[in-house]
């Protein structure tokens, strides 16, 4: 596997394991679908600041402001 496919991979699963602990946090609701919505979202945002930090650590300032949604 190229270093591509087990960042994607790693990617993934903490963005599982991120919404994962939101839906337990939010699983005593009144509304059933609040822990579901929570999870999706917190999970992606998540995802998304956990590889911002990531490159902000490991490139700098510079590297991270330069990130964007879209992939080459």
């Amino acid at each position: 596997m190229s270093k591509q496919t087990v960042a994607m991979i790693v990617q993934c699963t903490l963005s599982i394991v991120i919404g994962f602990v939101i839906f337990l946090g939010l699983y005593p609701s009144e509304n059933p679908k609040t822990p579901v919505w929570g999870a999706l979202i917190g999970g992606i945002v998540g995802s998304w600041l956990l590889m911002k930090l990531y490159v902000l650590v490991r490139y700098g300032w510079s590297a991270m402001r330069s990130m964007t949604w879209d992939s080459d």
